[in-house]
């Protein structure tokens, strides 16, 4: 073993994971994540079906294995075009149009502290060049559905990484990582959970919307800009 992985994963086991008697780290249940601010699109992220998990492994060899110095290999080709709608309105046009689309993508309440904006939507990419051509597209779509004056940006992998491992253009990887991964995999005994979320908890992420904007508005202010 090139570490320790019963020390490793301590904290998935504090969380309901356990060992198996096959030696391999399970989840005691999976089930669907329904206290969320996320509208997904139903298609999965592309080529984490080859890989045979979804983006909480991928956070877990973050967090866990690399011990937040650097981002799985998968994660280091993982861009996302970042929208930043103003109003709920906006956010619903957005949540009907990424539903028309062929990728994954999400939109929702940025309930995050460490994210300073109220809403987001997210366009997932493979590769920088992937990434400009769909910022493009994405910004043609903006500029006629929502306005030119919507913020978009084209950015890499996870804020969370952003936040513990600095600028995204000087993360390195981890020591001996390509072996890590791969002695990983072979110990997680994990199903990717399906991207399409239930009626009910499409129905709550409504709700969510609702709650955060109206705990989330701008005051009405009575004085004149100079």
């Amino acid at each position: 073993m090139l570490i320790n992985w019963v020390a490793a994963l301590e904290p998935l086991t504090r969380k309901g994971w356990y060992w198996g008697m096959d030696g391999k780290i399970k989840m005691s249940v999976q089930v669907q994540p329904h206290d969320t601010p996320w509208m997904y699109n139903p298609v999965r992220i592309e080529g984490l079906a080859d890989l045979g998990c979804d983006c909480g492994l991928l956070t877990n060899f973050h967090n866990l294995v690399f011990q937040k110095n650097a981002a799985h290999s998968f994660c280091m080709e993982c861009y996302k075009v970042v929208v930043v709608p103003e109003t709920l309105a906006q956010v619903h046009k957005i949540a009907e149009w990424q539903g028309s689309l062929k990728f994954a993508c999400k939109v929702g309440a940025e309930r995050r502290s460490y994210v300073q904006r109220k809403w987001g939507a997210y366009f997932y990419c493979r590769g920088i060049e992937e990434g400009r051509e769909r910022y493009k597209m994405v910004r043609e779509w903006v500029d006629e559905n929502l306005g030119k004056d919507i913020k978009v940006f084209l950015k890499r992998a996870c804020t969370e990484f952003e936040q513990n491992m600095g600028d995204s253009d000087k993360w390195e990887n981890f020591p001996r990582q390509d072996e890590l991964e791969a002695e990983g995999h072979g110990l997680f005994d994990v199903k990717a959970a399906p991207p399409k979320q239930g009626d009910c908890v499409i129905h709550h992420v409504w709700d969510v919307w609702d709650d955060w904007d109206k705990r989330n508005k701008s005051p009405i202010t009575y004085h004149e800009e100079e």
